[in-house]
């Protein structure tokens, strides 16, 4: 659902880490004037500036900046009084971008922002991804474990509408297409041509914008970079996908009704091997402080389940506030966290 209205935004620009430039917007806590219906600023232009942490909201494909309606985390009393504005990030993916782009350079863009955060002094730094920002998510995490630094942590997870691109692409695709179309990637990847056009005919009809080669695989070949949340794959291939985010508190939370989701799929059951694959890590982990456990492993089972109503973009209101809630409540158990 895209935001209608007018909001208040601070803009940041800075540089990413290959000196390309980036640009961050920070929302500002809005009210409803009741006398001209505007929207204006609770404390002035540089509300947002005032928090203390930060939620980085990312978007999935051909999603950006002040494409999402986000007010449900931007308004919510609750995440505000916990000291959090709400962040997007234009990254080389966003709106049509996504087609020439990938996961490793979400990551790395997102690592630019956390370390832009990091020098601002925020306390608390959280991802929330929707969609396909939910691999944005896990991939950022993937690199942070194998690249460790104060300046790139982050405190937690939010996975919102969490699919599979490649599952999708399956039942919005004939089979012989589908096959067709992986086969012609792959075919191109192999010859070098990665970086090339992928013919149109062999894309979904949701996808108005040219697309690479390698990115048409990454979403929809098996084990391609962006497969992490099929329903066919392994337990110890969910738990290997998941290894990441080992060392931070995550929750999951699907939309019930997401039309995104082929009806073949047991959402309940995927979702409880999310949740078991993310716990086993942490149990085999072993030791730790009972705080410790009790955040990385308990939060995720008592706070993950389905966004009631929900379709994948969050279009009623009611389902929207629930997320909000449901966010704040992950937000205020890491404050009782020793993390």
């Amino acid at each position: 659902m895209t935001t209608t209205r007018p909001f208040t935004v601070t803009v940041h620009s800075f540089k990413g880490k290959g000196g390309h430039n980036l640009t961050a917007y920070e929302r500002h806590v809005d009210a409803l004037d009741a006398r001209s219906e505007s929207r204006t600023s609770i404390e002035g232009q540089d509300a947002g500036s005032k928090a203390t942490n930060a939620l980085i909201f990312i978007g999935g494909l051909t999603s950006g900046p002040h494409m999402t309606e986000i007010d449900f985390l931007v308004d919510n009393a609750k995440i505000v009084a916990l000291g959090y504005s709400v962040w997007e990030l234009h990254m080389r993916s966003s709106y049509s971008g996504f087609g020439f782009s990938s996961l490793a350079n979400d990551a790395e863009d997102i690592a630019s922002l956390v370390e832009y955060l990091r020098a601002r002094q925020k306390g608390k730094v959280v991802l929330v991804g929707t969609s396909t920002g939910c691999q944005d998510v896990l991939s950022y995490a993937s690199t942070l474990a194998r690249k460790r630094g104060a300046n790139t942590k982050v405190d937690g997870y939010v996975l919102l509408n969490p699919v599979s691109d490649r599952e999708f692409a399956a039942f919005a695709l004939p089979h012989d297409i589908l096959e067709e179309s992986i086969a012609a990637a792959k075919s191109m990847i192999d010859a070098g041509e990665g970086d090339e056009i992928i013919p149109r005919k062999l894309l979904p009809p949701v996808f108005s914008s040219p697309v690479s080669a390698y990115r048409w695989w990454s979403l929809a070949a098996k084990g391609g970079d962006d497969d992490f949340f099929s329903s066919d794959m392994t337990d110890e291939e969910i738990c290997k996908k998941f290894e990441s985010v080992k060392n931070r508190p995550i929750i999951f939370l699907p939309g019930e009704k997401d039309e995104m989701v082929p009806p073949t799929v047991d959402r309940e059951a995927l979702l409880d091997r999310w949740i078991a694959a993310v716990t086993r890590i942490d149990s085999a982990e072993g030791g730790g402080a009972a705080s410790e456990s009790w955040c990385k492993t308990d939060i995720t089972r008592c706070l993950s389940g389905f966004i009631p109503g929900g379709d994948h973009l969050l279009s009623e209101r009611a389902a929207r506030e629930w997320a909000g809630e449901r966010v704040a409540q992950f937000l205020a158990c890491l404050e009782k966290s020793a993390l």
